[in-house]
């Protein structure tokens, strides 16, 4: 699976896989608290926190031409969560 990271913050972001076709979600903890989820586009396959921005590898929900789903890289700022 993808791993947990800490933000700068000492905040806990946890990837789920609850509805990984569609969407992705993020559940952000501080200690053992939960604060909130965060949603991201498509399939995750592995994130990780730069200041206060998102970077999320994701695999797109319709294949290309070729048949392959492509992979990408989106963004996300993060600074008022």
């Amino acid at each position: 699976g993808v791993p947990m990271v800490f933000d700068g913050n000492g905040l806990l972001w946890v990837p789920t896989t609850r509805d990984r076709d569609t969407q992705s979600f993020l559940d952000v903890f501080r200690g053992s608290e939960f604060l909130h989820s965060v949603r991201v586009r498509d399939r995750l396959l592995a994130f990780d926190i730069v200041g206060t921005r998102l970077a999320a590898l994701v695999e797109r929900q319709a294949p290309g031409e070729d048949g392959v789903r492509p992979v990408a890289i989106d963004w996300y700022d993060i600074s008022t969560r």
